[in-house]
């Protein structure tokens, strides 16, 4: 049999307590701080990425609708489907199952850097969550996607896999 690149980890179910976790690094230097902020992250489970796009995809199917276009003759649009994405409410979804935990920084009414840790208490986790500046927030989402396979890299390799 010819080796595909994939090893036998990404074909078989894991047991029920096992956790893929992935610590990361994020790429900037706190001073003060000895080591760098970090996010322990693991993918979604099959389930869990279908209720993500249930959450966050809504399509809604529009009648046909009757036009003038600019020479005055009459358009029928046949039915169209609109999708529209809520993509904080997929963001918070995979904050939720995704962030197993965190040490990152935020800024003192002093001006030093204080560890923030995810909580027992989610509403404080996304109270922290929602004030992300842009560039980390951005950050945390590439990461998100890549574990979960939602990456050009991962879509390359899901098409080297269904070749085999």
């Amino acid at each position: 049999m010819a080796d595909s690149g994939i090893g036998l980890e990404e074909w078989t179910v894991p047991a029920a307590t096992a956790r893929d976790v992935v610590e990361l690094a994020v790429p900037v230097d706190v001073p003060g701080w000895e080591e760098r902020p970090w996010v322990k992250l693991r993918p979604l489970t099959d389930e869990e990425a279908l209720r993500r796009e249930s959450v966050g995809v809504y399509e809604e199917y529009c009648a046909p609708t009757v036009d003038e276009d600019l020479y005055g003759a009459v358009v029928e649009e046949g039915p169209v489907i609109r999708r529209r994405y809520d993509l904080w409410a997929m963001a918070e979804f995979d904050y939720r199952h995704c962030l197993v935990d965190f040490r990152l920084p935020e800024r003192t009414e002093e001006g030093s850097f204080r560890e923030v840790r995810l909580s027992r208490n989610w509403d404080d986790n996304l109270a922290f969550l929602r004030r992300l500046p842009p560039r980390l927030a951005e950050w945390l989402g590439e990461m998100i996607a890549a574990v979960n396979l939602r990456t050009p890299e991962a879509t390359r390799l899901l098409l080297k896999a269904k070749k085999n």
